[in-house]
């Protein structure tokens, strides 16, 4: 049973690898030449995914989404969001959204997004999220605590240029324990703004992490990563989509000059090239 087919009745034109076709892949350490074997899923992936449901808590914070949170059968738990104020194609998109926002977090080794699956809770359908425990938001924060945690900051407003996330604001993003969680990506990927051609400000302002340009680097120079990024992806939007953010990838990637500044100009024309 195909992805598409189990939870929205429709059927994706492209082909997609064997079931379980929510899973992830469990990454392998090798500094030198870090790969991707799979499918598998994670841990916490599958607690998410198969764990009985125990109960659902009270509406979260959001303006869409109506987040819930739900907890677990043994341990554990997440927020839901079925985006139960939509309908039809913009509801599934939405749904979507979050899970693919995850997995391109997990391959270019981003480490800011939970994992996140794709689930029913009582007979309905939306994305599942670990829950961060004890996490404040970037509006509780002083400008003190802020600052402590803004290269972390910097690199989510990297991932955000790259998934084009327009949707990022201080209820957003966690932080526990000094580390960042970016959370909501609902209104990120749209079709339309893939091509988009101009940098934020913000990404523009400074050279990026020696460790975030490695990262980037190495993704896009495996194609073995990149194919079963895309193959992952297939299963939730169609091709075009999907080859169109593979493709803002590789330009952002292409797009990093010898001193870890962003050229906008090369940016753009890797993207038409």
């Amino acid at each position: 049973m195909k992805f598409l087919e189990r939870f929205f009745g429709q059927k994706n034109d492209e082909p997609t690898p064997a079931e379980p076709v929510v899973s992830s892949v469990t990454p392998l350490e090798n500094e030198s030449n870090r790969k991707f074997e799979g499918p598998y899923s994670s841990p916490k992936e599958k607690e998410l995914l198969e764990r009985e449901i125990k109960k659902k808590g009270k509406l979260l914070g959001g303006q869409i989404g109506s987040a819930q949170f739900v907890s677990l059968k043994e341990d554990g738990g997440g927020v839901f969001k079925p985006y139960s104020d939509y309908e039809g194609a913009k509801k599934e998109m939405f749904i979507l959204r979050e899970r693919a926002a995850y997995l391109i977090n997990l391959f270019l080794e981003f480490d800011i997004v939970p994992p996140t699956v794709i689930r029913d809770v009582d007979n309905t359908t939306g994305s599942f999220q670990e829950f961060i425990t004890d996490a404040e938001t970037g509006y509780e924060l002083s400008e003190q605590e802020r600052s402590a945690v803004g290269d972390q900051l910097f690199k989510m407003y990297i991932f955000d240029e790259i998934i084009n996330n327009d949707d990022r604001n201080a209820g957003n993003w966690l932080v526990k324990d000094g580390k960042v969680y970016a959370i909501d990506h609902g209104y990120s990927l749209a079709m339309e703004d893939a091509g988009k051609k101009y940098l934020s400000s913000i990404v523009l302002s400074r050279a990026l992490p020696e460790e975030t340009v490695a990262k980037l680097r190495r993704f896009v120079e495996s194609e073995e990563n990149k194919d079963i990024l895309k193959k992952l992806l297939y299963e939730l939007f169609d091709k075009r989509l999907v080859d169109a953010y593979m493709k803002r990838i590789a330009a952002f990637a292409g797009a990093i000059m010898e001193d870890g500044q962003l050229s906008e100009e090369v940016f753009q024309s890797n993207l038409v090239s």
